[in-house]
């Protein structure tokens, strides 16, 4: 079974020789066509993609300015808190009726 393969193989090697290079050169034919073609889809994709984490990346740093931003408020709001019951608690003749 072998040697019939072989002889087959040897009898026709000129005709697989031909069949070899027809197929080498469509492969490379085919990669010289469709490799620009992946390249700008893939060049759009990352093109896409830069521009929405550049987007992302301006919301997410104005979120966290917020927030920091409004724990600053919370703190100061507390701090206000805390000194107005100390005057309070040091000045009691001094109510917010008598102020009005």
């Amino acid at each position: 079974m072998v040697a019939n393969l072989l002889s087959l193989l040897h009898d026709h090697k000129d005709e697989l020789l031909v069949f070899t290079s027809l197929a080498a050169v469509c492969v490379s034919l085919s990669a010289t066509l469709i490799g620009p073609i992946i390249q700008m889809r893939v060049a759009r994709l990352n093109t896409r993609t830069s521009v929405l984490i550049s987007g992302r990346v301006k919301w997410i740093e104005s979120v966290q300015s917020n927030i920091a931003s409004l724990v600053a408020l919370i703190e100061r709001a507390e701090f206000l808190d805390k000194s107005m019951k100390e005057i309070r608690q040091k000045y009691p003749q001094f109510t917010d009726e008598q102020s009005e």
